[in-house]
């Protein structure tokens, strides 16, 4: 739907730059830790992000009764 963004996916530098969303603020350094590498990236990410479709149980993959939804 055309005017939905505030700007085309062409426009490369408007996509570039942080938002107040995405802004990593004190984290910064701990990202810029991260390998760069992608299948170490990858390997580093995959351990704190959990689908709950996807991944299966809470339990069997470690997480805390109070932590699920």
């Amino acid at each position: 739907m055309p005017g939905q963004y505030p700007a085309r996916v062409s426009d490369h530098g408007f996509w570039a730059v942080q938002s107040l969303v995405t802004e990593p603020g004190p984290a910064a350094a701990a990202i810029d830790q991260l390998p760069s590498d992608l299948g170490a990236l990858h390997a580093a990410s995959r351990q704190l992000v959990f689908h709950y479709w996807a991944d299966g149980d809470y339990a069997a993959n470690g997480i805390a009764p109070e932590r699920a939804l």
